[in-house]
């Protein structure tokens, strides 16, 4: 019987050792879940912000595109108005030498003409316009006053682009 009595004290020490083990077995497992849920979360957090940096990273170059797009358009722009502003410059200056010519053969100029090419000078001054205008404008200025009717009649070789007709179908 003492060898019935040794073998049940030794699984009475053993049921002792494996309770034991599981008791600290379950306190590590209570304290390792919330910190493995952490990590988990950590982890999933990471991909989600690589995910929103990527998403991010694609908006900046559809962006970038855009302002590259806009930009170009914009010099586009630019360089039309320049060409603009170029054919306004050639038109006023044309407006001017007409006016100019046809006063100098009339020997005179009448009020109306004046002030027509006192404004076009205004307006070809503002643009930029640097021709040999800056010349003629202070003899426009002085030239003797003509009244109202009295001018010939207009000559076509004073218009800097003639008419030319279209032809006929």
């Amino acid at each position: 019987m003492e060898e019935l009595n040794a073998v049940i004290e030794v699984c009475e020490q053993f049921a002792k050792a494996i309770a034991a083990v599981t008791t600290v077995m379950v306190a590590i497992g209570s304290f390792i879940a919330p910190v493995r849920a952490w990590v988990v979360r950590k982890i999933k957090d990471s991909f989600t912000e690589r995910a929103n940096i990527n998403t991010i990273i694609g908006d900046l170059k559809v962006l970038k595109d855009g302002l590259s797009q806009a930009t170009q358009k914009i010099a586009e722009r630019d360089i039309a108005q320049e060409n603009i502003k170029a054919a306004l410059i050639a038109s006023l200056r044309n407006d001017i030498t007409e006016i100019y010519y046809k006063a100098k053969d009339d020997g005179g100029i009448t009020d109306k003409n004046r002030e027509n090419a006192i404004s076009l000078c205004d307006v070809y001054f503002k643009l930029g316009g640097n021709h040999y205008i800056h010349d003629i404008y202070p003899e426009i200025i002085r030239m003797p006053r003509m009244p109202e009717g009295s001018r010939k009649p207009s000559a076509s070789r004073y218009r800097a682009t003639p008419y030319i007709r279209r032809p006929t179908k």
